[in-house]
């Protein structure tokens, strides 16, 4: 018992160690050292790729469920929508602040993660973030 014990303790320093070494505030970041990812992918790769992204400390996403419709939808899982009357495919959108220096990184992450190697496998956006807002204060910075 008294091991078990050790072990929790030493996998609880680990994870907080990591999580000490990732957090950094955005606000704090020139706006020239941001970048916005935007990936649409399976919903059924988001453990996946959310497992894959928080094991290389990349812990901090946005996720919305939603429904597509488009040339590369996957006639095998696409289905009639009740909320829209066409064809569509259901779709997971993540988003990502994150730094310059670890687009790469984490682009690969989710490319290798969410790839099934069939069609409508999802999108990977990468854009300059122009504006920052703080909702609270009001405080805003533009590049």
């Amino acid at each position: 018992m008294a091991g078990l014990a050790i072990l929790i303790q030493k996998r609880i320093t680990q994870l907080t160690q990591k999580r000490a070494k990732h957090n950094k505030t955005y606000f704090n970041l020139n706006l020239e050292d941001m970048n916005e990812i935007k990936a649409f992918i399976r919903p059924e790769r988001l453990s996946e790729v959310t497992m894959n992204l928080r094991e290389e400390n990349f812990c901090c996403f946005t996720v919305f469920q939603g429904e597509g419709i488009g040339d590369y939808t996957d006639s095998k899982t696409a289905s009639p929508s009740l909320n829209f009357p066409l064809m569509h495919s259901k779709v997971i959108k993540m988003e990502i602040v994150c730094e310059k220096e670890d687009v790469d990184k984490i682009v690969n992450i989710i490319k290798v993660s969410a790839r099934t190697g069939k069609s409508g496998d999802g999108l990977i956006y990468v854009s300059d973030v122009e504006q920052r807002i703080k909702i609270r204060t009001g405080e805003k910075e533009s590049r």
